[in-house]
């Protein structure tokens, strides 16, 4: 995450002709920043939600997989499993389905995506095949299936930023990998969209869905995954049974944590039990009630936020591509916006960015390192646009709790960026 005193650091490393040349000038002033990252709960009971259970026959648990079944228009025949992390939920598909073709042993994935999706695959004992990503950071269907061969056990189609593969990209991945009997994994934890009654039964679904109900997604707790399944149940369900109850303890620990990283809690930043928790790696246990109690709370009002995402995203868009000397465009098109990354054209224009943005007081998060560059190659060749457009990848704040006066700020800044780089 990208703090206002790093983004002022990047001003003072600019050449001093840069520095001149956009930042000589009458700087608007703010008294407040405006955060990437907002604490979002107000709950005075959350050592309630964090029990066990709200009764012996109706659980938390149990009202978010009914929220799931009717959001995604989950059919009766496929299965969901809830588990403590979105990463969870990966490793726990990708060990069922190699149970079911233990003769194969590579996964295909996206280079430029999370780094979960890199160790659920190791974890179960896959070796991961990267593909590279396009202009718009999401990889598309001629990719995966080049990368296919008799060792592939299947691929991870990954929706970042809220922005889904075309349908047609889609089903000439399904029907490949069919026809060669590999299977398909959907990972849309940062592309969580419910679906249109009239798509329901129309738009192809993947072997296995991934959702994750991370701090920051839209169905948001402290942790938390779901695994949406059509096949190896038998493998999921049995594989399950090792799994142990999600800890309320835990669950509090880690919404004390946030509390105290994005909230008003500065108590809790000194607190050793909190502090421990922050690299806890989420493994085989179910998802607790009080993050299921979270999820639930957010998804139950997902078309609300969806909308108001949407909203955000497109004023953003609109100022992007007015300026297509300085920004690289990717367009609106099959977009809920979950995150909205501004990219870059070079290092300079990157660390001058970073500066202006500071001025105006707006957080930025940066963005992945591509996988190929983290982690072995296994002989594969370079994924030349992820290589050169990684560093000029940031995110501006979208979250759906923006105020209209900081939208306007944000609008602001990015338009005045894209009239200086243009003089």
């Amino acid at each position: 995450m990208a703090t206002f005193s790093n983004n002022a650091r990047r001003l003072r490393r600019l050449p001093d002709k840069v520095r001149e040349r956009f930042y000589d000038w009458r700087a608007p002033r703010y008294s407040s920043g405006i955060k990437f990252h907002l604490w979002p709960w107000s709950f005075s009971d959350v050592e309630h939600l964090a029990a066990d259970s709200v009764s012996s026959d109706r659980t938390y648990k149990s009202l978010l997989e009914a929220e799931l079944r009717q959001n995604l228009k989950l059919s009766k025949g496929l299965g969901v499993a809830l588990v403590g992390s979105g990463r969870s939920a990966l490793r726990l598909g990708l060990i069922a389905l190699r149970r079911l073709r233990p003769d194969r042993s590579k996964i295909v994935l996206p280079t430029y995506c999370c780094g979960s999706v890199y160790d659920a695959a190791v974890s179960a004992g896959l070796t991961p095949i990267f593909i590279d990503t396009t202009e718009s950071l999401n990889s598309v269907a001629a990719d995966y299936l080049k990368a296919l061969d008799g060792e592939t056990l299947g691929v991870i189609v990954v929706n970042l930023f809220g922005r889904w593969m075309a349908e047609d990209d889609r089903q000439k991945i399904f029907e490949t990998c069919r026809h060669k009997s590999m299977f398909v994994l959907e990972d849309n934890a940062q592309c969580y969209r419910p679906y249109p009654e009239d798509s329901a039964t129309t738009r192809a679904r993947a072997d296995i869905e991934i959702h994750s109900f991370g701090f920051g997604k839209l169905g948001m707790a402290t942790a938390g995954g779901a695994l949406v399944f059509d096949q190896a149940a038998h493998e999921i369900w049995e594989e399950l049974k090792s799994y142990h109850p999600g800890s309320g303890a835990l669950a509090l620990r880690r919404f004390r944590y946030f509390e105290a990283g994005f909230g008003t809690a500065e108590h809790l930043k000194s607190d050793p039990d909190t502090v421990s928790n922050t690299t806890e790696q989420y493994g085989a246990e179910e998802i607790s009630e009080l993050d299921a109690a979270l999820a639930l709370q957010s998804l139950r009002d997902s078309e609300k936020i969806l909308r108001r995402s949407i909203e955000i995203g497109r004023r953003y868009a609109e100022v992007i591509k007015k300026f297509p000397k300085v920004y690289r465009f990717h367009d609106s098109e099959r977009n809920i916006f979950f995150r909205f990354p501004v990219i870059l054209r070079d290092v300079e224009a990157t660390n001058a960015f970073w500066a202006h943005m500071a001025l105006y007081k707006i957080e930025l998060e940066g963005m992945y390192v591509p996988l190929h560059l983290r982690y072995p190659r296994n002989g594969q060749p370079p994924c030349v646009v992820s290589e050169e457009l990684y560093r000029y990848v940031f995110n501006v704040p979208n979250r759906v709790s923006l105020l209209p006066s900081e939208i306007d700020r944000i609008v602001g800044a990015l338009a005045d960026f894209g009239k200086r780089r243009s003089r």
